[in-house]
């Protein structure tokens, strides 16, 4: 399973959205709100990304492989500030979910403490960025709970255990950051297949997708 770039990249990433809002002026951010926007962070790559409803700051990331443009690792943040005195033995440990009432598995990320609070990437894995698509179309917003498991307490690591990311221009959103993959990194593999000159799929079968997403998704 791919999942996003390594320790040093998500703490890079992961401490800059926790300081962006004490360093700049939010009007500096030109991030707007409830509504998707493609983006590539520095050390980090390309991704389309949206604010939290709930929680403003747990993002929700869709990041285009630099070396599949037509899929991408989907993953999303999450504060807390239970203050469990375990908290940081999360990193890498399975954590149940509940999307659109269906119950799934994230794994969580890389972990990062600042003044009160904790932050996880909650990573869900690879995903076809077409089948994705179809899956939240006519949707309006996506759901997250974090719920409890075999010998997990969900309430007693996360303060807030409930989500949900607005889908206004996630299309849109989503087609830039694959155009800008492309541009950056060249043709997804949908496109090598197409082409009479195509080199072999990257990998073996291929069809990308990981099983921690809704069945109807797959």
């Amino acid at each position: 399973m791919h999942t996003p770039p390594g320790s040093h990249a998500r703490r890079t990433l992961l401490s800059l959205i926790l300081l962006l809002p004490f360093a700049v002026p939010a009007t500096a951010l030109e991030l707007p709100e409830d509504r998707w926007v493609a983006q590539e962070w520095d050390g980090f790559g390309i991704v389309a990304s949206v604010n939290g409803l709930v929680t403003h700051g747990d993002r929700f990331f869709v990041g285009p492989l630099p070396k599949d443009c037509d899929r991408g690792y989907l993953f999303f943040l999450v504060y807390t500030e239970a203050n469990h005195p375990e908290i940081e033995a999360l990193e890498g440990k399975t954590i149940p979910i509940l999307i659109d009432n269906e119950r799934l598995n994230v794994r969580a990320g890389y972990a990062i403490k600042s003044l009160l609070e904790h932050a996880f990437f909650m990573e869900m894995g690879v995903f076809p960025l077409d089948r994705l698509v179809r899956f939240l179309a006519g949707k309006e917003r996506l759901t997250i709970r974090l719920v409890d498991g075999d010998g997990f307490r969900a309430e007693d690591y996360f303060h807030q255990r409930r989500n949900a990311w607005s889908l206004d221009g996630f299309r849109e959103a989503l087609a830039e950051a694959r155009a800008m993959c492309r541009a950056k990194h060249g043709p997804g593999r949908e496109e090598r297949e197409r082409s009479p000159e195509a080199p072999p799929p990257i990998g073996g079968r291929g069809d990308g997708a990981v099983r921690v997403l809704p069945a109807a998704a797959r």
